[in-house]
């Protein structure tokens, strides 16, 4: 996996060991009051990412 072609598109988020890039337009269509995301990455897991809106 690599970075994204338009990375202006997406938000990157990382830990220790990971790097994952999110579209905007997810992160923007979250119900209000949700802020974690259920997604999965092959031969890793599945993992809760905790997103925060911006002001």
């Amino acid at each position: 996996m690599g970075a994204p072609d338009r990375p202006q598109d997406f938000f990157r988020a990382t830990d220790e060991n990971l790097t994952i890039y999110v579209a905007c337009d997810i992160r923007a269509g979250l119900d209000p009051g949700r802020s974690r995301l259920l997604f999965s990455v092959p031969g890793y897991g599945r993992f809760w990412l905790r997103l925060c809106r911006s002001s």
